[in-house]
């Protein structure tokens, strides 16, 4: 259970994070984006994931204005990238852009990652065993088959951000 507390304080200190966009651009943009999104993958990794057989229900939470605001925030260090990448594949004939799309596509990966989490959140604030097991449940699995592959690519952008555009 402690690996769960813990994943649990990572994924609110990732959510209060990705709000804090809705005031201003956060600082040291890229090496918070990094360490948080380094810390979600080492904890979810220890969370044992647990079977649950009743129905789950999840509340429907709205990140259309959280991924606005992402978006905003990023916007020139994904241009900048954009470019990057459309300059190192300028002489090949066939050009590959599926760089372009993954860098493109930070916001909604960022967002994703947030709605995912929140939503786990949102159960494990009911503070009752069986919602800490369907939260927990929801974590694992959702980050198997959703939210693991956006934390993956948010991650490849993120370090691109930093190490070649040398973002702090």
């Amino acid at each position: 259970m402690d690996n769960v507390r813990n994943f649990a304080g990572v994924a609110e200190e990732w959510c209060s994070f990705v709000d804090s966009f809705q005031k201003e651009r956060p600082e040291n943009l890229y090496k918070r984006l990094e360490e948080l999104l380094a810390s979600l993958h080492s904890s979810i990794l220890k969370m044992e994931i647990e079977y649950i057989e009743e129905e789950l229900f999840f509340p429907e939470v709205n990140c259309q204005e959280v991924g606005k605001h992402i978006g905003k925030a990023i916007q020139s260090e994904v241009d900048e990238l954009i470019q990057w990448h459309a300059e190192i594949q300028k002489d090949v004939p066939k050009p590959n852009e599926e760089d372009a799309n993954r860098v493109f596509m930070l916001w909604d990966d960022l967002s994703d990652i947030y709605h995912d989490l929140l939503r786990g959140l949102i159960m494990w604030r009911r503070g009752t065993s069986e919602s800490h097991a369907q939260a927990t449940w929801h974590w694992r699995h959702g980050y198997q088959i959703h939210w693991g592959e956006h934390l993956f690519r948010a991650m490849m952008t993120v370090h691109e951000a930093r190490y070649l555009l040398m973002k702090n």
